[in-house]
C-alpha cells in the first residue's frame, strides 16, 4: 500500500532547511516562500516535493495521489540526494559541496560515466558552468554517476 503525501509543518520544514544548510550551505530559504513542501516516506527515505501555494488550495481529500508537484529530493539519514530539478532550484544559492565540471567531462557524466575528481568525500551538487546536473556522491576521488538511465545523454540523443 503506498504511503501518503503530507505537508511539512513548520517544525519539519525547519529540519528540512537545516539539512539543506548542512549539506550544501544553503542559507537563503526565501526561495521556498511560494511553495508548500510535501513528503512521502517509504523504506526509511523521505521523497520531498514542492508545490506552488496556489495549487495546494485545491481540495484533494477524495483523490488518491502518489506524487504531486516538483520532485525535489530524497532524504535518508540526513543525506540529501537532489533531483536534477532540485539542484536547479537551489544551486545558485548553495555555498558548499558544489562540484563544477568542464563541458567535456559533464557530457561524459551525463552519459553515465563515473568521473575521477579531486574533491573530498561528500554528497555534491554537480554543475557545468551555469547548468546544474543534479547531485551525486564523491567517494575516493570518484564522482559516482547518479543520472537516471532515462535521463542520460545517450537516451536523449
Amino acid at each position: 500500500m503506498p504511503t501518503e503525501l503530507f505537508f511539512l509543518n513548520s517544525k519539519e520544514r525547519r529540519k528540512f532547511y537545516s539539512t539543506l544548510e548542512t549539506s550544501y550551505g544553503l542559507s537563503d530559504f526565501s526561495i521556498f516562500d511560494d511553495y508548500d513542501v510535501l513528503s512521502r516516506r517509504k523504506d526509511e527515505v523521505d521523497r520531498i516535493f514542492l508545490l506552488k501555494l496556489s495549487v495546494s488550495e485545491i481540495p484533494l481529500d477524495n483523490v488518491r495521489i502518489d506524487s504531486l508537484g516538483l520532485f525535489f529530493c530524497e532524504i535518508s539519514e540526513n543525506e540529501v540526494k537532489l533531483s536534477i530539478e532540485g539542484s536547479n532550484f537551489i544551486g545558485l544559492k548553495c555555498s558548499k559541496n558544489v562540484l563544477d565540471l568542464d563541458l567535456d567531462v559533464a557530457k561524459r557524466y551525463m552519459s553515465g560515466e563515473d568521473i575521477s575528481v579531486d574533491f573530498k568525500d561528500s554528497q555534491v551538487i554537480v554543475k557545468s558552468g551555469t547548468d546544474f546536473l543534479g547531485s551525486s556522491f564523491v567517494k575516493n576521488n570518484v564522482l559516482i554517476n547518479n543520472v537516471p538511465k532515462e535521463r542520460r545523454l545517450g537516451a536523449i540523443i
